[in-house]
Order: structure tokens, then sequence, then C-alpha cells
């Protein structure tokens, strides 16, 4: 994971600093900032992109050894694993992907009650064997 400050203004053409973070493929586990930050970058991965290091550390997007894998394929992988994964919790998984994308918001506590249900749901090393009403019920 990677911080870095970017240089914004807002309506009355102020600057301000907003802290961004970045994550390589090798280091997602589905936790919840990290699918919040994937949420975010959707696009990027359904063009089979990974969104370039915002800064220099030396990471630029290709291995040090060859891959047996295609360069789409991390990227693919990543976003049907989420986008099945939001899918399993329904109405609230869509409440999720909207708050973030169209919402804007980048923290677990300014989500509402039912996406952030969806992103504890979501946001688990391996998929949840428990469909998402029972995992629901049972966390009340």
């Amino acid at each position: 994971m990677i911080l870095y400050k970017i240089k914004l203004f807002n309506e009355k053409g102020e600057e301000y600093l907003k802290t961004c973070v970045w994550y390589s493929p090798g280091e997602i586990y589905f936790e919840k900032e990290q699918c919040i930050w994937m949420i975010g970058h959707i696009i990027h991965l359904e063009r089979g992109v990974w969104e370039e290091e915002p800064i220099d550390s030396g990471y630029v997007g290709e291995q040090k050894s060859p891959s047996l894998r295609a360069p789409f394929e991390t990227p693919e992988c990543v976003r049907s694993e989420l986008e099945a994964r939001i899918k399993l919790a329904k109405d609230d998984g869509v409440t999720l992907v909207w708050e973030i994308q169209k919402g804007g918001i980048e923290y677990f506590e300014l989500l509402c009650p039912a996406a952030r249900k969806a992103l504890n749901y979501v946001s688990i090393n391996r998929r949840r064997l428990q469909t998402y009403a029972k995992w629901k019920c049972g966390t009340k």
C-alpha cells in the first residue's frame, strides 16, 4: 500500500491536499479498505488494467520474471471475484457500489448501514459459504 497526496481545488478555487492510497495486485486480500479502493477503480479493472502506481517506487506493473498469465488476467480475476461477492450481497451490494462510485465515499464510517453490512460481507480473504441473508440475520 502506498499513500500519496494530490492537489485539488474546492468550489472557491482554494487549493487543498487529499491523501490517496494505491495497492499493488499482490497486496489484495479483500480487506475493507481494499474493497472500497477496488470498487472505486473498477473501470480500470474492467479494462484489464491495474492502475499504475502514482509515485515512482520501482513498481511499473510488470513482473521481473516471466509469467504464465496474460497482463489482463490479474485485474480481470480480481474484478470478477469482487463482482461475484457484491452480487451475493444483493440490493445492499448495489447500494455499496453506488455509494462509493456515485457518492464518492471513501471511508467505511461514512457508508449507510446497508452498504456497511454488504462491505463486511464481501471483505474477507475467502468468499463466504453462508448466504448473505443467513449471515445478515446472524450478525444482528
